[in-house]
């Protein structure tokens, strides 16, 4: 999601790939599969979903409203939009 829309944008582009690389270079794999390679690492390490850690999916738009809010999402260099951090909650919920 973000490096679909950081590729808009020449700076956060440029970051994404930075953080895709460190990535790589700690967990394995190319910075171009990072997204999977960290997923991948998630899953092997045993580390359980949102769901699972008491997150239920009926506190996901409160969730999302109250991160819109935040200040660490006012520093995102790539706007996220409510929609977009249901969609990333329910990935991580199972």
């Amino acid at each position: 999601m973000n490096r679909n829309r950081a590729d808009q944008n020449a700076q956060a582009a440029q970051r994404l790939a930075e953080v895709c690389t460190l990535i790589a270079q700690v967990l394995g794999g190319i910075a171009e599969t990072a997204p999977q390679t960290t997923a991948d690492w998630v899953r092997r390490a045993g580390l359980e979903g949102l769901s699972v850690q008491g997150l239920a999916p009926s506190d996901h738009a409160d969730v999302a409203e109250a991160a819109l809010q935040s200040s660490s999402m006012k520093s995102n260099p790539v706007p996220l939009t409510h929609a977009d951090l249901m969609w990333i909650l329910s990935q991580a919920a199972p």
